[in-house]
């Protein structure tokens, strides 16, 4: 740990860095370690399962702070709190369901309030069908859904009305522009604790009329006025772009499902673009290991090899796009063909 001096003249311990630490001198040297009963652990939890899908190992009373990383929004662990809090055992086919999840946590909480929010009855009739088609939304992003892309093109628009509006001025737009942020989770918390904050123009209702109307205007004009042709795999794809670069050697773009917050992600930022830009972060590897039984399966996003010239340079491309896995055998005989001379 890293000795720290706060504006209070107190002293507080933490544990990495934002940035680069000046070797030459001896101010940044570790001058202690976390004791071994303070290490961030769980064991055997009550609930019956741990998870952590890029969350903070210790909560806010942790006496040594983590400062080192960046953690994304606690979105993404509240899906698999919702699928597993009722659940005694877990089978290999529940757990491709969780890997898999579609399902939003934060559109699930955030619409009851942008529910209440809209009122109909002084909407255009296109207005009208885009409302009727987002409050019967499931709260999952599949390519093939219309409410996914009302909902985000929504949210994109909460934002240009609001946090970018404070923030563009003092440079900090790229706050707004981050694909995983606590940008849902602060809305959902004004909604629900300060509806009329001036973050909102000191009123909920109106804030959210205007961002749905500049978000149908905006869809509108990009995918006409047919509510069915504004599906989510028009408006966000996935490219594999090739290691230097080369746009002749990357794979898609594709149509691709999921958002920053589902547990089969696709990250986007909340930029007002159709489409919007390409996903750069998702699922790097999907496992499922039966250890008991001693079963594995698992698919990668491209291939087992990075050898252009292979075959299995995109083998699973359309595998991993579709949501399956491979077993473990499958896995292993691309490999030894792969490795034959």
């Amino acid at each position: 740990m890293i000795e720290e001096k706060l504006p209070n003249n107190k002293t507080v311990y933490v544990i990495g860095s934002r940035a680069p630490l000046n070797g030459s001198t001896t101010s940044f040297d570790p001058v202690k370690f976390v004791p071994f009963e303070y290490l961030p652990k769980t064991i055997n939890p009550k609930r019956g399962f741990a998870f952590a899908p890029n969350q903070p190992d210790a909560w806010i009373n942790y006496p040594y702070p983590f400062i080192g990383s960046y953690w994304v929004s606690n979105g993404r662990a509240y899906d698999i709190y919702l699928y597993m809090e009722n659940k005694t055992s877990v089978s290999i086919q529940d757990m491709v369901k969780l890997q898999t999840s579609l399902f939003d946590s934060w559109s699930y909480m955030l619409m009851p309030y942008i529910k209440a929010a809209l009122n109909t009855e002084n909407m255009s009739s296109l207005e009208k069908q885009a409302a009727e088609t987002l409050f019967n939304w499931n709260y999952t992003f599949s390519t093939e859904l219309v409410g996914p892309t009302i909902y985000s093109y929504l949210i994109s628009e909460m934002v240009n009305l609001s946090l970018a509006r404070v923030l563009k001025p003092l440079g900090l737009e790229s706050y707004t522009e981050q694909s995983d942020s606590i940008i849902p989770s602060l809305f959902l918390y004004l909604a629900k604790y300060e509806p009329n904050s001036s973050l909102f123009n000191g009123s909920f209702s109106n804030f959210v009329k205007k961002a749905f109307s500049a978000a149908v205007s905006f869809i509108s004009s990009k995918l006409g006025n047919n509510i069915s042709n504004w599906t989510w795999g028009k408006v966000h794809y996935i490219e594999f772009y090739s290691q230097p670069g080369i746009p002749a050697l990357s794979l898609g773009p594709y149509p691709m499902y999921g958002d920053s917050y589902t547990l089969a992600p696709g990250y986007i930022p909340y930029i007002i673009r159709l489409p919007f830009p390409y996903v750069t972060l998702g699922s790097s590897l999907r496992m499922i290991a039966d250890i008991k039984d001693g079963k594995y399966y698992m698919v990668f996003p491209g291939g087992s090899t990075e050898n252009i010239l292979s075959p299995y340079f995109s083998a699973q491309v359309k595998i991993w796009l579709n949501l399956q896995y491979l077993n473990d055998t499958m896995n292993r005989i691309i490999a030894i063909w792969y490795l034959k001379p």
